[in-house]
């Protein structure tokens, strides 16, 4: 539920801000849309989690909004004059709409920020004069997307204990890569998200395949069956645990893949609260070296019952694909 929500419009490159002098007064089909794209933002794979520090400007102007010292646009004006400074400072020059709002959601109260990016668009308009029509298509360069956007930028931030979550994609300061919210605005370094974790396993998971010369189509079900499991159990992710179960009996190629997580920060347990497996980690994609691919669900790979790996006297390998009731082609 959107309980109070204003929006800023800034430009950097143009050295434009404006801020709102109240709060939004928006038609119901615009309320829902935002309401859509929020919970897309709440359940998010993207989600880097950190937390806000007491002493942090931005928790001081929410302390004075929450004591009531303030108003709630005088707080989401402090802190969009705020983030503006901080985009012109970093070269952050995209125009952009901030859409600051008080939400309730899952019995949790948070602010939250929206930057919506713009993206290019094609409208229609309709011009009468002097008893003629004329109708034309023009360009529009400032639309808002209904989706999250690969250039949006989200934070989340609950009231009750100064947790935050942000999705963003990284940004590169003086030849640093880096994250603008939780890195410079709120100073919070975050934990990584799930799929940015995910990333970064599957790269380790391959890498120490090939270091070991292990074989992937043992391997890489493994972990995508454990990530499944954990995903549907709605637990954390820990690389030891997935270093025990995809290494367990290669001491050496396990103790590679978590260096390898611990070098690209990846070690700490990860939350995995809202987020379903993809289509592509419910299965594994299997190529020969005549090109021939085969999708097998990953909790098929394990049972001899329905695929059967078999290696020939010859070393070439055959699949068996059993208890097949009917083919389809597609």
């Amino acid at each position: 539920m959107i309980e109070k929500l204003i929006i800023h419009m800034m430009d950097p490159s143009s050295n434009l801000l404006i801020c709102a002098d109240q709060e939004a007064q928006l038609e119901e089909s615009c309320i829902e849309m935002l309401k859509q794209k929020m919970t897309k933002a709440f359940t998010s794979a993207k989600k880097s989690k950190g937390h806000l520090r007491e002493d942090h400007t931005i928790a001081q102007w929410i302390g004075a909004y929450r004591n009531h010292e303030q108003t709630f646009v005088e707080m989401s004006r402090q802190i969009a004059q705020d983030i503006y400074e901080k985009k012109c400072k970093a070269a952050q020059f995209e125009p952009s709409d901030l859409m600051i709002a008080e939400v309730l959601f899952e019995e949790r109260r948070y602010l939250v920020g929206m930057d919506h990016t713009y993206v290019d668009g094609w409208i229609h308009e309709s011009d009468q004069s002097e008893m003629i029509t004329t109708n034309a298509i023009r360009k529009c360069t400032t639309l808002v997307s209904n989706n999250l956007l690969k250039n949006d930028r989200v934070f989340l931030l609950e009231y009750s204990d100064q947790t935050l979550f942000c999705i963003e994609t990284k940004i590169e300061i003086d030849a640093e890569p880096c994250y603008f919210y939780s890195d410079i605005v709120f100073q919070s370094k975050n934990t990584p998200s799930y799929q940015d974790v995910r990333k970064a396993m599957n790269k380790a998971v391959e890498d120490t395949i090939k270091e070991y010369d292990l074989e992937s189509v043992k391997v890489l079900p493994k972990m995508k069956q454990m990530m499944q499991d954990t995903l549907e159990a709605n637990e954390e992710i820990k690389v030891s645990d997935v270093a025990s179960i995809v290494f367990g009996d290669q001491p050496l190629a396990k103790q590679h893949f978590e260096t390898e997580m611990k070098e690209k920060g990846m070690d700490r347990p990860i939350l995995t609260e809202y987020v379903k497996p993809t289509k592509a980690e419910k299965v594994t994609k299997i190529k020969t070296d005549k090109g021939i691919e085969v999708i097998i669900p990953i909790n098929y790979m394990d049972s001899t019952e329905y695929v059967e790996f078999q290696t020939l006297e010859d070393g070439t390998l055959m699949i068996h694909l059993k208890n097949i009731n009917r083919i389809t082609s597609k």
